[in-house]
């Protein structure tokens, strides 16, 4: 678990930024109150970009009102290290990352480099899915030839008289035309077996052990808002505490205490564990090569086999022998599938009932 002072759930008191939010806005407040307070004069954060062909970026912002263009998740790989090479004209800089990015900055500081880098907002995470997803998404779409940006959650949101909440929030196609396409969430759930590198399973850091600040999701968590959103935040450092403590008083967020064991809950971090030390497991056997980092791990000792995590990597690894082509077609074929027996089974429901 790490360091942890507080933990809270809560949300933006600023309006556009909670409306423009995926969740409680929590993460684009503390950066503009950053930004506002004149404690940085630069952030790093990350956005899908528009265009024909889709993908997630990082960027450098010198301003409050820019931060309203990266709000939500990209839940791909984003390469955001690369960028610290452009921040050496700032004297203090946030940045936002999961808990890979933050650990690899923070190797990087501990040998001189990038020390201007003064607050890290970590992001929780507990799998990013291969770029591949945007092709599966994409695939017989009308406006492929279109500049795009693929949301993959968004809120409170209504489309053709059906209101999509929080909880429910779809993945969004927005075109350049000004159309959308609507893409319901269980779509970006089914592609996790098959679009998730094993590395991820490997990790151990889904609750950004290292960041200042860490906010997610506040799922499984007593009295969240699943209806128009909410953001936890867990508090790790000194740092974190004061900012917190500035916005409550500056009246920039509505935020109330929670426990470090609804935490542990909501985001069934017991599950993880458990995973971890599974793929560790296949590891070994497999006589792969075991990431530096997870060598303090190597004493754990696997308590199951999980079958399902063996199918996962198997699935993962299958699908980078093929085309482009081949893969999309065999993760919608999957998907198609899926949907078949979903509605099979509600059709099944239906009979019972009028029996």
């Amino acid at each position: 678990m790490g360091t942890v002072i507080d933990t809270y759930i809560g949300k933006s008191l600023n309006k556009v930024v909670y409306n423009n939010s995926q969740s409680g806005g929590l993460v684009t407040e503390i950066l503009w109150f950053l930004f506002e307070t004149q404690k940085i004069d630069a952030a790093i954060v990350c956005k899908m970009d528009v265009g024909k062909i889709t993908k997630a970026s990082a960027y450098v912002v010198e301003k409050k009102e820019q931060l309203l263009d990266f709000q939500g998740s990209c839940y791909i790989p984003v390469d955001v290290l690369s960028i610290l090479n452009t921040i050496s004209i700032y004297k203090s800089v946030a940045i936002v990352g999961t808990g890979c990015h933050i650990d690899g900055l923070i190797s990087l500081q501990t040998n001189g480099f990038y020390v201007n880098i003064k607050y890290k907002i970590g992001l929780i995470c507990d799998k990013v899915l291969s770029s591949t997803i945007c092709d599966v998404l994409l695939y017989d779409k009308k406006g492929l030839k279109l500049d795009k940006k693929i949301f993959f959650r968004k809120k409170n949101i209504m489309v053709n008289g059906k209101f999509y909440s929080y909880k429910d929030a779809p993945i969004v196609i927005q075109y350049e035309n000004g159309t959308q396409t609507v893409v319901p969430a269980i779509q970006r759930h089914i592609m996790k077996d098959f679009l998730t590198s094993p590395r991820c399973y490997l990790c151990h850091n889904k609750l950004n052990l290292l960041a200042d600040l860490v906010c997610g999701d506040p799922w499984g968590m007593k009295g969240a808002d699943l209806q128009y959103g909410e953001s936890l935040v867990m508090v790790r450092s000194d740092v974190g505490k004061r900012i917190i403590q500035e916005m409550q008083e500056m009246q920039k967020i509505n935020i109330r205490y929670s426990s470090i064991e609804d935490v542990i809950r909501g985001q069934a971090i017991t599950r993880k564990e458990r995973q971890t030390k599974d793929v560790l497991y296949i590891y070994r056997k497999k006589g792969w090569n075991i990431p530096v980092y997870m060598q303090r791990l190597l004493s754990l000792k696997s308590q199951t086999q999980d079958v399902k995590l063996k199918r996962i990597i198997r699935n993962y690894l299958l699908l980078e022998r093929h085309s482009s082509f081949y893969i999309i077609r065999v993760l919608q074929l999957k998907l198609l599938v899926y949907l078949l027996k979903q509605k099979c089974v509600l059709f099944i429901k239906l009979i019972c009932k009028l029996k």
